[in-house]
């Protein structure tokens, strides 16, 4: 009966949240807001770490293999991060390299990066292989996506099934009563 009588009410209220959250994330305390509960989801979260350390090795690995300077490269690389707390930290990087810094330092300091990407970059830094490292990180988190995009839907196909249970049993009380 709710749903006969107030189906105009649950849309309306649908819409509403929507363009709420679009208006929220669209403000730069939303975005900042939204990005570090997006980063501290459970399972969601460390993908969201995974594809960010993917972009930076691939990214900075081709923009520094074809010759651009690595302040412009961690430029371009942070403009091309899709987390707001990503692209602070590059930024950042950028900053401290500008000033003499190795790019290792302010990736362990901002505390986004896991150790394996700051020791890849340390190592590559250290070597003159900065290249080789960065795109060494790309490969191994890429896959390391693929693999965790590929458990996390298995994760959620019996999750669909009991949602479309629920509804199904719903729809058969619904007509029983």
């Amino acid at each position: 009966d709710f749903f006969v009588g107030y189906w105009w009410a649950i849309i309306l209220a649908g819409l509403a949240l929507f363009v709420g959250y679009k208006v929220f994330y669209g403000t730069e305390k939303g975005k900042d807001i939204i990005d570090k509960i997006k980063l501290k989801i459970p399972v969601f979260g460390a993908v969201q770490t995974k594809s960010a350390c993917a972009r930076l090795g691939r990214t900075l690995c081709t923009l520094l293999g074809a010759g651009v300077p690595m302040i412009d490269a961690l430029d371009i690389t942070s403009r091309s991060m899709d987390n707001v707390h990503y692209k602070y930290a590059m930024k950042e990087a950028k900053d401290q390299v500008t000033r003499g810094v190795t790019l290792s330092r302010p990736l362990k300091t901002c505390g986004l990066f896991p150790p394996m990407v700051i020791h890849m970059v340390s190592i590559g830094e250290e070597t003159g292989n900065i290249e080789t490292m960065l795109e060494n990180v790309a490969n191994y988190y890429e896959e390391d996506v693929q693999n965790a995009t590929e458990s996390m839907m298995a994760l959620m196909e019996p999750a669909i099934i009991i949602v479309m249970a629920g509804m199904v049993g719903f729809l058969v009380l619904a007509m029983l009563s």
